[in-house]
């Protein structure tokens, strides 16, 4: 009792109370469990009368009873339950080494009571049957809710063979439970066949089990096992059954103590998880005793710190006017019948200084013995949330009637049992009386009122609101667009609020007009339109940008610049939004984007776009596509360089007069020779320029080019530093776009070199002219010579046969002879006329051959055709052999005939040479290009030479037909 009187002295009158309790349980022969239960019950009965302990709450004084109760109660239960468990009274004596044993039993138990936990209950148990029966072999089971053993603790047994006993006992449809059973050698005292194989293979010899019971009732068993037999005599199985019911009691108590434990938990978990403050507040000593940690949610404070206030809370923490009103409450508090509830509101002040609203719902908790209240208990729930609604209700409410839309309660058959004014006035009514009890039907047409039932009606039903347009009836009949929102309220009635959006609507449609027409202009207009706020985000962009980009402008909105373009035209972007939203000017530069078909060039204007505060919150660009213009400037550039290049390279001068006679453009020529650059003749006037008779032929010559419109050619001398120039000068007029002459353009060449080196040509030419001619003179009269002194040979000669060949070469000669003869009186000294060479060349013959008149006539046909002399000299001789061999042949006995030669030119560029005669022929069976006469073989030979081709008729006489072409001159060098 020693722990008992030490807890007494510490909260004596607690431990009184608990302690009367606990003998009246033993006495009732209850079991702990029992005891705790009941003991639960009764702690309600004793926290009122024992509150005055401040350092705890409710909660704390709850556990501390339990917890020195349950001790005492156990110190109380171990004796008697040891005299329940004795079969006869006899008890331990001190005999022997009874004493040390007496003592061992007491620290034994001591330490039993003092166990923390289950485990450590069944840890102490075995270190005693350790200790009795010297063996290192023990367990202890215990019975679940089916009454099978289970191993709890053990010491050296394994865990198959625990396993194989569990199992065997599950299987028996009923197992024993308070029998007490002594196997002293197994081989002695055989069993269960199956048990008797477990213990052979685990070793086990001798076992003895022996059953845990407390109050009749088997927890279940403690067991002892040997190596070898063993007798288990009375004084072990009185120590084993001692060890036994200490630890039912040990078990039990500590059973009770975690199904308090749990309790308490519970009850606190209740009490923390609500939201309201739960409070039990003391009449008397006006303060709280309890509260529970909801106040630290809704106020700020620990419990700990609003138990620290005590009687100082309210003054401290209510709201003045609140606090006024609790002070003439506290009478009313005290009089309260039993099962009464009040109901309060009022304001807390919370650790952060804010004022919350409670509202606190109380009961009685306990009484006076004379019937007045003690302490009350209470739920606070933070309402600062309803009443910050209801005082928007209530400013709504002021609103409404100061608002501009229509307001309006319908109840559920339709009638209006609430109008503001400004719903009067928007339907054209005088004042809101008059509105009131009209039916909302009378404001709309019938298939208005038919879609409201049909379609509006469901809805607010379902869904409780609903918001829209209708078209509505003003008092004077006209109509007007209103938005109607409604919403179901209790009791079936319906809150409208009426807008009058006639106004708006117009000028939605307007607006609509005006978005069609700037939509149709961003995306019509030929480039680039975008708008980027200062986070260098999209806001509206244009079809184009969006085709440039490849998303739409939904797409685009909210999307940075970095996120759609390459980082590098996307940073040069950024920094020029931020150039124009900070300096609040637009700029304009050029811009390389790239797209599908390569880098396109875009000028590009951003400006600044203000809100109405005068600041720039976004930027604006319109960029256009300037990629051809580039390209063509390029082009242009190139074309202007390779002008310019042509002007400046050009040797000779370039002008370009407007009509005024300035000077528009010249070239480097045209600087030199002036001692002038283009920038400083440009505009000047060829008056300013020139000298004055040369500024009046040059003007006149402009002049001449305007009004014809025709270019005009012409040469004339200008005087320079160095002397008189000749130049020969094209003027043209340059035309505009509607076809006028707005300049005339000169180009002039120098020529003096020319027509100098011209002259010395023409000297020289008249000088070879003179020459060649006295050669081709010279060349016929050798020709002539040589041509009489073959005649003069011939003469000396008998043989006519000899004779006629010294003809035919003088004759040949002679050909040769009129060649020459013809380019000495022809003015083209490398050129001579067929025609009329071929009529000489056949007088020639005629002369020659001493040819009657009468007998063989001669008829010439050729065209004026010029030729070489390379091709001239062998077409004489083949003429000349032709002739020469028709006079020979042709004509025996001094025939008459005729001779003819035709020449003509033919369209392929070649020439047709023909020579006939009407004689007797040739025989048929001779070939001319196989005949063996000197005549023929060269004639074949100059045919060869003229690259011709020659052809022999001989169906009428004999006709030769030669074509060729003009031979080219060939270096004879």
């Amino acid at each position: 009792m020693q722990d008992f009187l030490a807890a007494k002295e510490e909260n004596a009158d607690l431990l009184q109370q608990a302690y009367e309790f606990g003998k009246d349980a033993i006495a009732a022969n209850l079991s702990v469990r029992e005891i705790t239960a009941i003991h639960k019950q009764a702690l309600s009965n004793i926290l009122p009368h024992n509150s005055h302990n401040t350092d705890a709450s409710v909660m704390d004084q709850i556990a501390n009873i339990a917890n020195k109760a349950t001790d005492i109660l156990t110190q109380s239960l171990l004796p008697i339950e040891e005299s329940r468990q004795q079969q006869s009274p006899t008890k331990l004596t001190c005999t022997g080494s009874g004493e040390e044993r007496l003592e061992w039993m007491y620290n034994l138990a001591s330490h039993l009571n003092g166990a923390s936990t289950l485990d450590e209950i069944y840890h102490v148990a075995l270190q005693g049957i350790q200790h009795i029966f010297k063996t290192d072999r023990a367990a202890i089971l215990m019975f679940d809710d089916r009454g099978v053993p289970r191993y709890q603790a053990s010491m050296g047994i394994s865990e198959a063979y625990k396993q194989a006993v569990e199992k065997y006992c599950a299987s028996l449809s009923e197992i024993p439970q308070t029998e007490l059973v002594i196997v002293s050698d197994a081989a002695q005292q055989p069993g269960v066949e199956s048990l008797d194989r477990m213990r052979k293979a685990e070793g086990i010899q001798a076992a003895a089990s022996f059953p845990m019971v407390y109050q009749e009732h088997q927890l279940g068993k403690i067991a002892v096992y040997y190596d070898a037999p063993h007798q288990f005599n009375d004084e072990e199985k009185r120590l084993v059954q001692t060890i036994s019911t200490y630890t039912s009691v040990a078990i039990t108590r500590k059973q009770a103590e975690i199904d308090l434990l749990e309790s308490q938990r519970f009850v606190q978990s209740i009490a923390d998880s609500t939201p309201d403050i739960l409070y039990v507040y003391d009449m008397n000593e006006h303060r709280n005793i309890y509260i529970n940690q909801a106040c630290l949610q809704v106020l700020g404070y620990t419990p700990e710190e609003l138990l620290a206030m005590s009687s100082d809370l309210f003054s401290n923490l209510m709201h003045p006017d609140d606090l006024a009103l609790l002070r003439n409450d506290v009478q009313r508090l005290h009089n309260m019948k039993t099962g009464e509830i009040t109901k309060r509101e009022y304001r807390m002040k919370n650790a952060d200084g804010e004022w919350r609203w409670l509202c606190s719902r109380e009961t009685i908790f306990s009484k006076e013995p004379d019937g007045r209240t003690k302490q009350i208990i209470g739920v606070g729930r933070d309402i600062s949330d309803r009443k910050a609604n209801e005082q928007k209700i209530r400013q709504q409410l002021a609103a409404m009637e100061a608002s501009v839309d229509g307001i309006a309660i319908v109840n559920p058959n339709g009638i209006f049992t609430y109008s503001n004014h400004a719903l009067a006035k928007i339907f054209g009514y005088s004042d809101a009386d008059a509105m009131v009890g009209k039916n909302w039907q009378d404001l709309y047409d019938r298939e208005v009122v038919d879609y409201v039932e049909s379609e509006v009606v469901p809805i607010v039903l379902a869904k409780g609101t609903w918001q829209g347009e209708l078209i509505g009836n003003k008092k004077d009949g006209s109509h007007l667009s209103v938005e109607v929102s409604i919403t179901a309220i209790a009791g079936g009635n319906g809150v409208c609020i009426y807008r009058d959006v006639s106004d708006r609507k117009r000028a939605e449609v307007e607006n609509r007009e005006k978005q069609k027409r700037f939509q149709s202009i961003l995306d019509n207009f030929p480039g680039g339109i975008y708008v980027y706020d200062k986070e260098d985000k999209h806001i509206l962009v244009n079809r184009y940008y969006e085709q440039a980009s490849g998303q739409t402008n939904a797409e685009l909105f909210g999307q940075t610049i970095f996120e759609v373009w390459p980082y590098d035209l996307a940073a040069g972007t950024s920094a020029a939004n931020r150039q124009v939203i900070e300096s609040g000017m637009p700029i304009e530069l050029e811009e390389e984007v790239p797209q599908e078909d390569g880098l396109h060039t875009y000028v590009t204007i951003k400006f600044p776009i203000f809100n109405e505060h005068g600041l720039a919150y976004a930027s604006c660009g319109i960029s256009t596509d300037i990629t051809a213009r580039k390209q063509a400037e390029v082009k242009l550039s190139e074309t202007q360089q390779f002008l310019q290049s042509i002007l400046d390279n050009f040797p000779g001068a370039i002008n370009v007069f407007d009509r005024e006679d300035r000077h528009i453009l010249v070239n480097h020529h045209v600087e030199k020779i002036l001692s002038q650059t283009n920038a400083e003749l440009h505009g000047k006037s060829l008056h300013e320029v020139l000298a004055p008779d040369f500024a009046a032929r040059v003007s006149a010559e402009n002049k001449q080019v305007f009004e014809s419109g025709m270019p005009l050619e012409l040469e004339g001398v200008v005087p320079q530093s160095d002397g008189w120039h000749t130049y020969v000068t094209n003027k043209f007029p340059l035309f505009n776009e509607q076809g006028d002459a707005y300049a005339v353009c000169g180009i002039s060449t120098d020529i003096t070199e020319r027509k100098r080196a011209e002259l010395q040509l023409q000297e020289s030419l008249q000088e070879k002219e003179i020459l060649l001619k006295e050669i081709h003179h010279r060349v016929k009269n050798n020709l002539q010579v040589v041509a009489s002194l073959l005649n003069l040979q011939k003469r000396t000669i008998a043989d006519p046969a000899i004779a006629q060949l010294f003809e035919d070469s003088k004759n040949r000669v002679y050909s040769m002879a009129t060649i020459h003869e013809s380019l000495y009186q022809s003015k083209q000294l490398n050129q001579v006329n067929l025609a009329k060479y071929l009529q000489d060349l056949v007088d020639a013959l005629a002369q020659s051959n001493d040819i009657q008149s009468k007998q063989i006539q001669f008829r010439v046909d050729a065209d004026a055709i010029d030729v070489n002399i390379e091709t001239a000299m062998p077409c004489g001789l083949i003429v000349n052999e032709l002739i020469t061999n028709a006079i020979k042949h042709a004509f025996p006995d001094r025939r008459h005939g005729q001779i003819s030669i035709e020449c003509h030119g033919e369209p392929n560029g070649q020439i047709l040479l023909v020579v006939r005669d009407n004689g007797v022929g040739m025989p048929k069976d001779v070939a001319p290009q196989k005949a063996s006469s000197l005549g023929l073989r060269i004639t074949n030979n100059l045919v060869r030479q003229l690259k011709g081709t020659i052809e022999i008729d001989t169906a009428c006489g004999t006709c030769f037909s030669l074509k060729f072409a003009e031979l080219g001159y060939q270096n004879r060098i």
